[in-house]
């Protein structure tokens, strides 16, 4: 065994010399090697990790004489899962249901559940053909279990469908080091939501709220960027609120535990069912290949806005040599990840009964 092993380290030994001097120019200058940068070796640590980290889970198959065709399905299943638990999505505050839009007597039916609305409120409606418009409530009442909205604007048809989102009126947009919207106290707001600004004819824009601050019956919103002159007067404001499906170590445990069932289910058809491992995982390649595809509806799956939080674990480096603050090469995290693993896989086949036992 120790034989093989070091045979196997003599042959990427001897690969990666070659390499080294056949991208060199002239071939015996090494200071030349595209295969020696610093971007290529991390770039290799990067993969090395990758698949080095799903080898030491095949080789407990490989070790018990099994197959595994299924690994790559797997990763991508387990990926998708993780991406649509760790989902963040905005929503307004309140929506409240349309049922009715009566244009002739400038009626809107809705859903009572948010009571009366006062005069002069304001409101955005969406999902007919004057989505977006800014409306003004001149009356409101509930009767026979609906609330009936007057407004002031005249409106050009009637529909049967939509939703009203309260709108806010922003007082002004400052900008100097930060740009800042003065709205009133009362619109519930936290850092990390989305501010969203519309206008009267139906124009919008989004931004993300980095800081909030209360001065008396106004909050001071401090926004990711400029929204632009045209919002600067007579704009509204709707709060859409920050929901995350799951944290991120809940997404991790769960994603965890159902890699875990499937690898056992995989184990039970073959050592209880006695099917063979080949005609296992070929299938199970081909359900979850489908299933994630089902899933993503045959998008692109990724994190968003937490890629700034989970992408350090799969691109970040730990640097070794800097060149003033710029650093030039650096070990990856998941190289070190790699270490880890393989260390713990190492003494449990080596140094358990366990271990030896599947090694005998």
């Amino acid at each position: 065994m120790k034989g093989k092993i070091l045979g196997i380290f003599g042959v990427l030994v001897v690969l990666c010399t070659y390499l080294a001097f056949a991208t060199s120019d002239p071939w015996w200058n090494l200071g030349t090697s595209k295969f020696l940068q610093p971007g290529n070796i991390q770039n290799l640590l990067n993969r090395l990790s990758l698949f080095g980290i799903l080898g030491i889970g095949v080789a407990f198959v490989i070790i018990t004489s099994g197959i595994d065709l299924s690994i790559g399905s797997t990763v991508c299943l387990c990926g998708v899962l993780l991406s649509i638990l760790l989902k963040v999505d905005y929503q307004p505050v309140e929506q409240i249901a349309v049922s009715q839009i009566v244009a002739s007597e400038k009626m809107i039916i809705a859903d009572a559940v948010a009571g009366e609305l006062k005069p002069g409120t304001t409101f955005r409606y969406t999902g007919g053909v004057g989505s977006g418009l800014v409306l003004t409530t001149e009356s409101s009442s509930i009767s026979d279990g609906a609330l009936r909205i007057r407004i002031k604007e005249n409106l050009t048809r009637n529909e049967k469908d939509g939703r009203l989102v309260v709108a806010s009126p922003v007082t002004r947009i400052e900008s100097g080091d930060a740009v800042v919207a003065e709205v009133s106290s009362d619109l519930n707001v936290n850092v990390g939501d989305q501010l969203q600004l519309v206008k009267a004819d139906g124009a919008v824009t989004t931004q993300k709220v980095s800081n909030v601050e209360t001065a008396g019956t106004t909050k001071r919103l401090t926004l990711a960027k400029d929204p632009g002159e045209k919002y600067r007067a007579d704009a509204f404001a709707i709060v859409l609120q920050r929901h995350q499906r799951t944290s991120i170590p809940v997404a991790i445990l769960v994603v965890l535990v159902v890699a875990t069932v499937l690898g056992l289910i995989h184990g039970l058809l073959v050592t209880k069912v006695k099917l063979q491992p080949f005609v296992v995982t070929l299938c199970a390649l081909l359900i979850y290949r489908g299933v994630s595809r089902w899933l993503t509806n045959d998008n692109p799956a990724g994190f968003g806005e937490l890629q700034e939080v989970l992408g350090p674990v799969a691109s970040g480096r730990v640097g070794l040599l800097f060149r003033g603050q710029e650093m030039v090469f650096g070990i990856p995290i998941p190289f070190f990840l790699l270490t880890a693993i393989g260390v713990v896989a190492s003494v449990f086949l080596g140094r358990t009964i366990w271990g030896r036992y599947l090694l005998a």
